[in-house]
């Protein structure tokens, strides 16, 4: 008999430790929303889903994320995907714009830096577009991107259901006014927030007929616009007819995204295509002056850049950007001639910048950090404060390598492109290496001096040194045949400056104190990021011991009541 109580004593304890298990379980998943299955085997039917429009290369958000609403529509079909999102306004430095167009990239090709090199855009498909016409899309507009074209409100793009970034392409016309609106950046899709969404609603269908009205039928193929529009009027009877149940309204919702997704784009003509923009519309503060070209002599044929003797030597430099193979769009700022002094083996390079524009906007260089071979960015010496309101004009690094390409960062002081400094690459052309005085300086911050041949650089919009150098063209003209071989004019020799050579890193005389600025190297960031996880996983611990407790108070308090029993 004592064996049969306990037996059922024992039984009772487990269905109480079963029972508060289940409303633990209960209580915790009350908590949380309903997620959707994983992203693999999402079954048909549409989902809200968190978006984030990242930047190309770093793990951050990019400089467009605010013209993209942070809820989209995963609508998944037969396996397939496509992601429905939301444009709106942002402000960029105080200047209000929006997302002109945004496409994704196929066929693409990546560079070592895994940085799409060659691709093909498949342009998004616009469901409705806004009412709003400004300075970039008017139809007098300058800008030949987005002229006379309305700003999309609602498109969608495809997705792979297995990526959780896809490539995509924007412009950006804000941006574009100062030379940079064409940008690539990656859709960030976050599965752990994805929930399932109800039916169609009547008022969903009209919101879609409403914008694809505005459909022009001069962009389209005859057929498929006939096609569409024909699945357009079928889905405006589906929101009249009041008898229309949420089958019907479902079903004209589809077949109109379908015909949306049948239409064809009328081939352009070659000819018809506007002429294509410059790479970058940085204008350089004075205009380039164009000098003759020097042939090099057969000591400057022979010079070895990994053994150069002790001296100093002029060379030829742009900044270029950090993973694709075209000039920053800090270039203009960069005088295209740089010094090299070699002293006992070590190289250092003094490079002097200028005020550039973008736009509306003029700004120059205020820091720049060069990568050392420990894969750390160390600060370049501020040697000059000559560029407007004191601005940096010049900075000195000893070379960790003599390579074609040195990875920098910089601070463009630019607003728009944030406070944290950007990538790019100081592209050096060792075929222009020459040997020059050794007691050439950089002077004023923007010129060297004396300066021997000097090449104009290819792209008009990079300012060139020289303009500085010779005091007019028409006496650069009247010089000697003798004079240009031998790399010597009256001009020139006038512009010699004897000069001490400073120590290693000594400061100049005639820096303004009040305007010095004190460089340190980038931290990394999103820091407080970490503490929001450990925060969070704090958290989560703290309440599973709470409920933990709990479910075993519950389960003692039924054993005594058992037992009482």
């Amino acid at each position: 008999m004592d064996r049969w109580r306990i037996k059922r004593l024992k039984m009772k304890v487990k269905l109480a430790w079963i029972m508060a298990v289940i409303f633990l379980s209960i209580s915790f998943g009350q908590t949380l929303p309903l997620k959707c299955q994983s992203k693999e085997t999402l079954a048909d039917g549409r989902y809200q889903i968190a978006v984030k429009l990242y930047h190309a290369t770093k793990e951050e958000v990019s400089v467009g994320n605010g013209a993209v609403k942070e809820k989209g529509m995963l609508i998944v079909k037969d396996g397939k995907a496509t992601l429905h999102l939301e444009m709106q306004a942002m402000n960029i430095s105080g200047m209000t714009g929006y997302l002109s167009e945004l496409n994704t990239l196929a066929q693409v090709e990546f560079n070592a830096y895994q940085y799409p090199s060659k691709y093909v855009k498949v342009p998004s498909k616009v469901l409705s577009v806004y009412d709003v016409v400004d300075n970039y899309n008017d139809s007098l507009s300058t800008d030949e991107n987005c002229k006379g074209v309305k700003y999309p409100k609602k498109l969608y793009i495809p997705v792979v259901l297995q990526q959780e970034y896809t490539w995509v392409q924007m412009y950006v016309p804000v941006m574009g006014s100062m030379g940079f609106g064409e940008q690539l950046a990656r859709v960030k899709l976050d599965y752990s927030s994805c929930t399932a969404l109800e039916s169609v609603s009547r008022s969903e269908l009209l919101e879609l007929v409403t914008g694809l009205e505005e459909k022009m039928s001069s962009h389209y193929t005859e057929s498929s616009f006939q096609a569409f529009t024909e699945q357009l009027c079928l889905a405006k009877q589906a929101v009249e007819e009041e008898e229309s149940d949420k089958k019907a309204l479902e079903a004209a919702y589809y077949d109109l995204l379908e015909a949306v997704e049948r239409l064809q784009l009328k081939s352009i003509s070659a000819d018809s295509l506007p002429s294509p923009l410059p790479t970058s519309t940085l204008l350089p503060t004075s205009t380039p002056v164009a000098k003759p070209v020097m042939s090099p002599s057969k000591e400057e044929e022979t010079l070895d850049k990994d053994q150069l003797p002790d001296g100093k030597y002029q060379v030829s430099v742009q900044l270029w950007h950090a993973t694709m193979d075209k000039e920053s769009m800090g270039n203009a700022a960069v005088i295209p001639n740089a010094l090299i002094e070699v002293k006992k083996g070590k190289y250092t390079m003094t490079v002097a910048t200028t005020q550039m524009a973008m736009g509306t906007i003029t700004s120059c260089l205020g820091a720049l950090w060069v990568k050392e071979a420990d894969g750390t960015y160390k600060a370049a010496n501020i040697v000059e404060y000559n560029n407007p309101n004191k601005q940096p004009s010049a900075f000195s690094f000893t070379m960790p390598a003599k390579e074609e390409y040195l990875d920098v960062k910089i601070d463009p002081q630019v607003e728009i492109m944030g406070s944290e400094p950007l990538d790019a690459r100081l592209k050096i052309d060792w075929n222009t290496l020459k040997p020059v005085s050794n007691q050439t300086i950089i002077e004023g911050g923007t010129t060297l001096k004396p300066t021997l041949s000097v090449t104009p650089p290819v792209a008009s919009a990079i300012p060139s040194v020289d303009g500085d150098i010779q005091s007019s063209s028409a006496e650069s003209s009247s010089a000697s045949k003798e004079q240009l071989d031998s790399g010597e004019t009256e001009d020139t020799k006038e512009q010699f400056v004897e000069k001490e050579p400073q120590e290693d890193n000594e400061v100049s005389d005639n820096w303004n104190e009040d305007n010095r600025k004190e460089q340190k190297a980038p931290v990394p960031r999103r820091i407080e990021h970490l503490k929001v996880v450990v925060a969070m996983a704090v958290s989560i611990t703290v309440i599973g011991v709470v409920l933990t407790a709990f479910a075993g108070i519950t389960a003692y308090v039924v054993y005594k009541k058992l037992r009482e029993v």
